[in-house]
């Protein structure tokens, strides 16, 4: 449709006066965006319309976060794998994907050393599901697939009321301990 490009730029806009009246206050360190792109099986647009639309769109509001003296963080549910490349490549600081979503080697291979990843754990699956065992496994796996020192890692793990407490447990006692 001829109006999306000028629906695209209302967004942007709005963005960028939403970043910039964060980036005025000192005690703000960094800007989150959530924006969903995948479902559990794949990006929701074809990457190449997402690069010919979103990237600049991002590249944009990256830069005015950065001009602002702040880390850029992005959240994005779903499969996302392809456009991980472009996401470095933009220079957000930080990524969000829903790992469990994801080939978590192909991801590493991606990001690890590259970006900092605030790894969601599992909270359909291993979290409320899985045994202590499991959620230590699963713990372990995910810290040892992106900690690296000139990346990062951000262990991050939603307890909602269906995880078990010896699960909440395991979770943050194995993320404390540095996923050993």
């Amino acid at each position: 449709s001829q109006e999306f490009p000028h629906v695209l730029e209302h967004i942007v806009q709005f963005t960028l006066a939403r970043v910039a009246f964060w980036c005025e206050f000192a005690e703000v360190d960094g800007i989150q965006i959530s924006d969903d792109w995948g479902t559990q099986e794949n990006l929701l647009i074809h990457p190449k319309s997402w690069r010919r639309w979103f990237r600049p769109a991002y590249q944009r509001i990256v830069d005015a976060i950065h001009a602002g003296g702040k880390y850029a963080h992005l959240h994005s549910d779903g499969q996302i794998g392809a456009i991980i490349p472009d996401l470095i490549e933009i220079g957000w600081d930080e990524i969000n994907p829903q790992v469990w979503a994801m080939d978590l080697q192909a991801l590493s291979r991606q990001c690890a050393g590259r970006i900092c990843v605030r790894a969601d754990l599992d909270r359909q699956g291993v979290l409320p599901f899985g045994s202590v065992a499991d959620v230590e496994t699963h713990v372990r796996e995910t810290v040892a697939a992106f900690h690296r020192p000139q990346g990062g890692y951000i262990g991050y793990g939603q307890i909602g009321p269906d995880v078990p407490l010896q699960n909440a447990e395991a979770m943050l006692r194995t993320l404390y301990a540095g996923g050993q």
